[in-house]
């Protein structure tokens, strides 16, 4: 208290002690640090306008309008379409070709096993720095050959070749789960990767579910297997028809993009 009133003593003898030297906004900062906030002070932002849930930001989706997302969507629907009959009607087309249930129930299992190895090749194969330029390329080869193995399924009649069209397309079946995610983020990029993986997801679940039923019509009008099978690869071929294309289409651009370059370079 005698401090205080000795300051206010020399302030009244001497009146330039009681002008601020600071600036007001500073006096006003210290004020409000040392004797507490005495008035809310508001901080004027930029509010950006939320986003409608129904209706998101096209930048999010912007990967939906390049062409060669669609010939990978496009060759998706193919893909599911085709690869689901053999595992439907393996076990019934092994039976009507006069196979044991046992042996007929033993060509699933190799095909579930020949998933898994398919799996983990290609996936082994896919992160080697020098094929992963050729993602696609693998990709489409694995597809082609889904095809044509299921081509071939009416004229196999023996236990024998059976096991080795499950060995086959077991192996090439699992190579498509592998390569799924990362041809998808080769084609829109890390960015975009969750909300393609999405679409791709919707987009295959559509065809997976409606081949069977198309499938087994197809065998109640025409009283055999063959008519399903060959529906089966010829759906598989042209899903590798347009991941072809899809290459292509990159190929070009790659070639576009570093045409430019060479001149300088020269």
């Amino acid at each position: 208290m005698l401090n205080d009133l000795n300051l206010a003593k020399l302030m009244l003898a001497d009146p330039k002690l009681a002008t601020p030297k600071l600036p007001d906004s500073q006096l006003l900062c210290e004020t409000v640090s040392s004797e507490g906030p005495v008035f809310p002070i508001k901080q004027l932002r930029k509010r950006r306008k939320p986003e409608c849930c129904f209706f998101p930001s096209s930048d999010k989706y912007s990967f939906l309008f390049k062409l060669d997302f669609l010939l990978l969507s496009v060759s998706f629907l193919f893909l599911a379409f085709g690869c689901s009959v053999p595992f439907v009607y393996l076990v019934p087309y092994s039976l009507s070709v006069d196979i044991s249930q046992h042996q007929a129930v033993l060509l699933m299992s190799i095909l579930g096993g020949m998933g898994i190895v398919g799996n983990i090749t290609f996936g082994w194969i896919s992160d080697r720095k020098c094929l992963r330029t050729f993602r696609v390329v693998t990709f489409l080869i694995a597809v082609a050959f889904e095809g044509l193995s299921c081509l071939f399924v009416p004229l196999l009649r023996s236990f024998s070749t059976l096991v080795s069209f499950s060995v086959f397309y077991g192996f090439f079946d699992g190579a498509y789960m592998a390569l799924i995610p990362v041809v998808t983020c080769d084609i829109v990029g890390s960015a975009h990767l969750s909300s393609a993986l999405g679409v791709i997801g919707f987009l295959h679940a559509i065809p997976y579910l409606i081949s069977p039923p198309i499938a087994g019509w197809l065998l109640d009008q025409s009283g055999s297997y063959t008519a399903l099978f060959l529906l089966s690869g010829l759906s598989l071929l042209c899903s590798a028809f347009l991941l072809a294309a899809l290459a292509l289409l990159r190929y070009c651009c790659r070639e576009r993009s570093a045409s430019p370059q060479n001149p300088h370079q020269a």
